[in-house]
């Protein structure tokens, strides 16, 4: 039995389960090459009608899931004989909270969990929409224990997202979270700035002067965030319940490595990579199969991060190794890395990546020229998972896979990677063994032999304002529009030259 998982709304994706196995994920915005692409994921649908040609369920979530929407859905689904009949289309009306909580328990693989959401906004009830809500999780049971919903008073996650959307980024908050290192305690900026804030009812004067020194607002609600998160972690927790935390504020990583540090170790932490809307077809669809189909849920197969589907080439290149990208890399150039599925979810992990020698003073300009970054920006890296602890205060995190944590740079180490040192001294780092990702270990392995430096910078392959590539020839489009000089298939061991 195949079951088609659709998320219509906010990062619009798709998923299909084989029973209790994943074995397809998309997202819309790789497909229509529109970034945060939203509503209803029509190319993502024509795909899975492409690989599957039917299938025998179909689930939706959103913020809201009615069912003239699901008709609607569903009618066209029944059109295009990718489903058999309107019936077999199900408006899943749980909250869209429950959806974000779903796709994280049934990664982390824990039994008893107490899982913390917390999102710009969820699904409506009568007094309101949800903007927190955590979970107690025990065997698969979901029992809501606290719930904030908004009437006049904006949450956390919903405060955070406005202060940016002021500053000109509209669902860019990692911006904010970048340009807070930058700034400092500013008393008159604490006293005036709490969650209730809405900017058209601020005074004229503090609005101007807090875009005058947007550093130290960014550093403030940054602070902020933080507090009030660790309280409610501090609230919630339980012995005997590990911990998981998803929602888009999830992304935090500054957050996430204070969180990890204050718990005790016997608390084990799992924050999903996967953590916004673009994982709710995942959760809801895993929630469905488990509850009202009976099977069991393949943790491995919902677990991984590279999810999407495989690409033919166009192999048409000259042949090459990994010792030649090393040759290349330490030239000062950049190599987009492109292999095998795409990563899901916002994060380049190997398979998606532009790499760049982080001991390069310059490092961060060569990568801003092709990107077209704010020049606050903070690069991310990929480290050798066994070298991970020689270079970083790792602290209570055994590793990081997923680019989840910023973490502090070592000392006397930072003098030797510069590209990737944030102002405050931290890097957002991507642990690697040969299981996670064997081309990329290798490569690292090749690159730690020649420089004595077990790390590569490490970004998504694309360009200001467009998604991660997804298919070869987008990878080749991006390639030759930008000022990338190498593009390196590692399936295929074969490299393309920008002439």
């Amino acid at each position: 039995m195949k079951i088609l998982s659709i998320q219509k709304d906010h990062l619009a994706s798709v998923c299909v389960f084989e029973k209790g196995n994943l074995i397809y994920y998309n997202q819309e915005e790789r497909l229509s090459r529109k970034r945060k692409d939203s509503g209803v994921p029509f190319y993502c649908i024509e795909q899975v009608k492409k690989l599957f040609g039917k299938v025998d369920r179909c689930v939706l979530t959103g913020y809201d899931t009615d069912v003239n929407t699901t008709d609607v859905i569903c009618k066209y689904l029944t059109h295009i004989k990718l489903l058999d009949k309107l019936e077999d289309g199900y408006c899943y009306n749980t909250p869209h909270h429950l959806s974000h909580a779903a796709k994280a328990y049934y990664s982390s693989g824990f039994k008893k969990a107490i899982i913390f959401v917390v999102d710009g906004m969820g699904s409506t009830f009568d007094n309101g929409y949800e903007t927190t809500t955590v979970f107690k999780v025990n065997n698969g049971e979901f029992e809501t224990i606290h719930k904030k919903i908004f009437t006049d008073t904006i949450d956390i996650g919903q405060f955070y997202g406005n202060v940016s959307k002021r500053l000109g980024w509209n669902h860019e908050e990692g911006k904010l979270m970048g340009l807070s290192a930058y700034g400092k305690p500013n008393k008159h900026i604490q006293n005036y700035l709490h969650t209730n804030i809405f900017w058209q009812n601020t005074s004229k004067e503090f609005e101007q002067y807090v875009l005058k020194n947007k550093e130290d607002l960014a550093f403030e609600t940054q602070s902020l965030f933080e507090r009030v998160y660790m309280k409610l972690v501090k609230e919630h927790i339980e012995p005997g319940y590990d911990v998981i935390m998803t929602g888009g504020t999830a992304l935090n990583v500054v957050n996430n490595y204070k969180i990890r540090k204050a718990l005790p170790s016997y608390y084990k932490l799992f924050i999903d990579p996967i953590c916004g809307d673009e994982g709710n077809c995942i959760g809801i669809g895993a929630y469905y199969i488990d509850k009202v189909l009976g099977y069991r849920i393949n943790k491995k197969s919902i677990s991984q991060i590279y999810l999407n589907p495989m690409y033919q080439y166009d192999d048409k290149e000259s042949n090459s190794n990994l010792n030649e990208v090393v040759d290349i890399l330490t030239n000062k150039n950049v190599v987009a890395f492109y292999q095998g599925r795409a990563e899901a979810g916002p994060r380049a992990l190997g398979n998606r990546s532009l790499l760049l020698d982080p001991s390069l003073h310059n490092g961060k300009q060569i990568m801003n020229e092709i990107k077209h970054r704010e020049p606050f920006r903070p690069f991310a890296c990929v480290v050798l998972e066994e070298e991970a602890k020689n270079w970083f205060e790792m602290d209570k995190i055994k590793n990081s896979p997923h680019m989840m944590y910023a973490v502090k740079v070592k000392e006397k180490k930072k003098s030797k990677i510069p590209s990737v040192v944030h102002v405050d001294g931290t890097c957002r780092i991507q642990t690697v063994n040969k299981n996670d990702n064997a081309k990329l270990y290798n490569l690292l392995k090749l690159f730690y032999k020649k420089t004595k430096i077990p790390i590569l910078m490490n970004t998504s392959f694309n360009v200001d304002g467009e998604p991660i590539v997804e298919t070869p020839k987008n990878a080749i489009d991006t390639f030759q529009k930008s000022s990338i000089k190498y593009l390196y298939y590692a399936d295929l061991e074969k490299l393309c030259y920008k002439k």
